[in-house]
C-alpha cells in the first residue's frame, strides 16, 4: 500500500493573505455606506431645522407687524387725547378766569360806590373781547394769586376760548330771553282760542 503525499502548504498561505484585504475592503465600504447615512441625516435634520427657523422668523415679523400698527395707532391716539385735555385744560381756564374777572369788576364797581343800573347791568354783562384784552396786570396777578390750586397761570389764558365761552354765554342768555318772551304770547294766544261753550251756540241762535 502506497502512501498518499503530503498535502500541499501554498493553499492555506494563500487563503490567509486574502482574508485580510477582504476584511479591510468591506469595512472601509461599511464605514463609507456608515458616513453617507450619517451625512443624510444630518442634512435631512439641518433642513428640518432651517424650516422651522424661517417658520419663526415669518410669525415673529407678523407679529413684530402687529405690535408696530398697534403702536403707531397708540402714539396717534395719545396724541389727539393730549390736544384734547389741553382744549379742555384750556376751556375750564378760561371759565374760571372769566368768572373772577366778573367778580373783580363788581368788587371795583363797589369800591366806586357806582350803583346805578347801567353801571350794574355793565358789571353783570358779560365782558367783550376789548375788554378782555385791556385787563390790567394787576387784576391777572391777582387771579393768579387768589386761584392758587390752578396749575396753569392765569396771564397765559388764550383770549380765543374766552371768547367762545362769552359767545356760548350770550347765546345761552338770548335763548332765556327769548323764552320769557315767548311765553306771554303764547297764554294771549291761547286766550284768544278759546273753545267755543253752550252759551256761545245760544247768543248765535238768538242773533
Amino acid at each position: 500500500m502506497s502512501a498518499s503525499p503530503p498535502p500541499s502548504s501554498s493553499q492555506p498561505a494563500a487563503a490567509t493573505a486574502t482574508s485580510p484585504l477582504l476584511s479591510t475592503t468591506l469595512s472601509a465600504n461599511d464605514r463609507r455606506e456608515r458616513n453617507k447615512a450619517a451625512s443624510a441625516k444630518y442634512r435631512a435634520k439641518k433642513h428640518y431645522q432651517s424650516g422651522e427657523m424661517r417658520s419663526q422668523i415669518t410669525t415673529l415679523q407678523d407679529h413684530n407687524n402687529v405690535l408696530t400698527r398697534q403702536l403707531e395707532e397708540c402714539r396717534a391716539e395719545n396724541a389727539s387725547l393730549k390736544n384734547l385735555v389741553e382744549k379742555l385744560k384750556g376751556r375750564l381756564v378760561a371759565e374760571k378766569v372769566l368768572k373772577r374777572l366778573r367778580e373783580v369788576g363788581r368788587e371795583k364797581n363797589k369800591r366806586r360806590g357806582s350803583g346805578s343800573s347801567s353801571s350794574s347791568h355793565s358789571s353783570s354783562g358779560n365782558p367783550s373781547a376789548g375788554h378782555l384784552a385791556a385787563v390790567s396786570a394787576d387784576d391777572l396777578a391777582t387771579l393768579s394769586d387768589s386761584d392758587t390750586d390752578d396749575v396753569v397761570d392765569a396771564a397765559s389764558v388764550d383770549l380765543d376760548d374766552l371768547e367762545d365761552v362769552i359767545h356760548e354765554e350770550e347765546e345761552e342768555e338770548e335763548k332765556k330771553v327769548k323764552g320769557t318772551e315767548r311765553r306771554p304770547n303764547d297764554k294771549k294766544l291761547n286766550a284768544r282760542r278759546r273753545p267755543r261753550t253752550n252759551m256761545d251756540d245760544k247768543d248765535y241762535r238768538d242773533d
